[in-house]
C-alpha cells in the first residue's frame, strides 16, 4: 500500500465473524481480510475458514484475471472465489502483492500458523475415532476466537 492510499483510508481492514460447522453442532471462527475503504466500498476480501483450513478469496467485482496473473489457480462460485490451502498461500500473496497491490493482510503469518495448528489438533480428534468429541473441537474453536480477537484488537 502506499501513501497515497494510506491517506485515503484504503487498506486491510479485520473482522471476525462464526459460522457453524453445517450440522450446528460448534461454531468456528471465519476471520475477514477486507480491501478498501473503513467506511464505504470494499474491493475484495479474504474469508480464513478455520475449520475447513482453506484462505477464500473474493474480488467483489468479479475476477477479471488472466490465467498467467492467477498462475493458474481455479476461480470457483460463479466466477468470484479463489479457494487456497495453506501450502498454496505464497502464490495468494503474489497475486495480491503483484496484480491487485493490495500486498499481505496484517497478521498473516500468525493466522496461517493457527490455521495450521487447528487442523492438526483437529486432525488429533477425528484420526482418534473421537469426531463426537463435540466439548472439545468447541474448546478449540473458542479457544482460536479469543486468540485472533485479541489478536486483530
Amino acid at each position: 500500500m502506499n501513501r497515497e492510499q494510506e491517506e485515503k483510508g484504503l487498506g486491510w481492514y479485520e473482522s471476525i465473524e462464526e459460522l457453524d460447522d453445517g450440522g450446528g453442532r460448534f461454531f468456528c471462527p471465519v476471520l475477514m481480510w477486507s480491501y478498501g475503504f473503513r467506511k464505504g466500498i470494499k474491493n475484495g476480501r479474504i474469508e480464513v475458514w478455520s475449520l475447513r483450513g482453506t484462505f477464500n478469496f473474493r474480488d467483489n467485482r468479479g475476477f477479471i484475471l488472466t490465467n498467467e496473473e492467477r498462475e493458474g489457480h481455479p476461480i470457483i462460485e460463479d466466477n468470484r472465489v479463489m479457494e487456497f490451502f495453506p501450502n498454496e498461500l505464497e502464490k495468494l500473496i503474489r497475486i495480491l502483492t503483484n496484480v491487485y497491490g493490495w500486498g499481505k493482510p496484517p497478521h498473516f503469518k500468525e493466522v496461517t500458523q493457527d490455521v495450521i495448528k487447528m487442523g492438526e489438533a483437529l486432525n488429533k480428534i477425528f484420526n482418534t475415532r473421537k469426531f463426537n468429541d463435540k466439548e472439545r473441537v468447541k474448546e478449540i474453536c473458542a479457544d482460536l476466537k479469543n486468540k485472533w480477537k485479541l489478536l486483530i484488537s
